[in-house]
């Protein structure tokens, strides 16, 4: 089963669509999934993914009760990197938690690290050359690969990031850095359970700025062709069963 986690229903719209055979599920009593296949692919789409803390427990939980194979999350994201802009797809190179500090806890610890896991939790590289071949074919967004700094605070800015770059590992100016608020409970929850995940998503705006209609209009047209590619990619593991 290929899992997929979305923020609110349009984030999972797209793949709700074509989904065949689907039927709701509710997920621990309250969260309503959809349960169908894609490209022969049975697949669970999750909704209302709401912060790091939330992720992490319905993955947990979904990747016990099912044998999940990959997990694709998407949705939207602001940037910290003033060269990306509204309507940019981003693929995850890596996530670092944005909320966590355990530096005074556990010496020598990285700010953003829970101790005992690695400081950023790294996509799995087939997914996100899929992901990113798949994008080059549709030809319709600029894409990159970038560093998702996961915060249940959601919005953080500029000044944020200077706190950040021991952790992040992000050299030189072309180091894409966006924030969002559930990756890292993904990331976090697939790496225990040894499951490959990436996150995809669409910037909005930048960190500091408040998305309006016109950038959400922007975002609606993106949401297309981000489905598209993960769908892609799902044929391609469907038809090759190369995932590590």
């Amino acid at each position: 089963m290929i899992l997929i986690i979305g923020g609110n229903h349009d984030d999972v719209l797209y793949f709700e669509s074509i989904a065949r055979d689907a039927k709701e599920e509710i997920i621990l009593n309250k969260y309503h999934a959809t349960i169908g296949s894609i490209f022969n692919q049975n697949v669970l789409i999750l909704k209302d993914v709401y912060t790091s803390y939330l992720s992490s427990a319905l993955c947990m939980h979904i990747m016990e009760k099912y044998h999940v194979l990959i997990t694709v999350c998407v949705g939207k994201c602001r940037t910290l990197s003033k060269d990306l802009r509204c309507g940019d797809i981003v693929i995850s190179d890596k996530v670092v938690f944005g909320d966590v500090d355990q530096t005074g806890s556990v010496k020598g610890t990285k700010l953003g690290e829970i101790p005992g896991f690695k400081a950023a939790f790294y996509a799995n590289p087939h997914l996100v050359g899929l992901i990113n071949d798949a994008l080059d074919k549709i030809g319709r967004a600029r894409h990159f690969e970038a560093t998702f700094l996961s915060s249940s605070v959601y919005t953080l800015d500029y000044t944020d990031i200077d706190r950040f770059l021991e952790t992040l590992e992000v050299k030189g100016p072309a180091g894409e850095i966006v924030v969002d608020d559930n990756s890292a409970g993904v990331a976090m929850a697939a790496e225990l359970m040894d499951i490959p995940c990436v996150s995809v998503k669409i910037i909005e705006s930048k960190a500091e700025e408040e998305p309006s209609v016109d950038t959400y209009l922007r975002v609606l047209k993106q949401y297309a062709v981000l489905g598209k590619a993960v769908v892609s990619a799902i044929g391609e593991i469907g038809r090759n069963d190369v995932l590590r």
